[in-house]
């Protein structure tokens, strides 16, 4: 290694790698006026909220624990946190507007991270202490919940579907 290298761990490769792709999906796959819109929300309700949820669940209580990372803040990944701004922005843009189908969507995200969760625990990029995948789908439910309440107030109008 040469000189003022940073040697990055598997684990950072990953939550770099899972980042870059939650990003570029939602790139992608929402139109630009939405994904500008919810890119605060993103940031503040996804990375924000993910790394508060994680230092108090792993450096406080000591409900999980991730392998070294060089990008890290009291045990947490920063590069975790930032995988959470695609996957917010995804989630407010493909939520509908009304009716069962935003119960559905809130649990079918709310599974999606808990399977998330469940490959990550099984290929050792986070170990459970006193946690379970079950607590995992209802902190998903639950943030989740706090991401739709709160968005408004990072929004100055509703955002439209289609059009500019």
């Amino acid at each position: 290694m040469k000189g003022g290298e940073i040697p990055l761990t598997a684990t950072d490769a990953l939550w770099g790698w899972i980042s870059l792709a939650t990003l570029i999906a939602a790139y992608l796959l929402v139109p630009r006026h939405r994904f500008f819109s919810f890119l605060l929300p993103g940031v503040v309700l996804g990375a924000l909220l993910a790394l508060a949820i994680n230092l108090v669940g792993n450096s406080l209580l000591r409900l999980w624990i991730y392998p070294p990372s060089v990008f890290s803040v009291a045990g947490v990944p920063l590069l975790m946190a930032t995988m959470w701004i695609g996957e917010v922005i995804l989630f407010l843009h493909f939520f509908p507007e009304r009716g069962w189908a935003r119960a559905l969507w809130l649990l079918a995200a709310s599974l999606a991270v808990t399977f998330l969760d469940f490959l990550l625990v099984s290929y050792g990029f986070h170990r459970f202490i006193n946690w379970s995948l079950a607590g995992t789908f209802v902190l998903a439910v639950f943030s989740h919940a706090v991401v739709l309440v709160f968005t408004p107030y990072f929004t100055a109008r509703p955002i439209p579907k289609t059009g500019r």
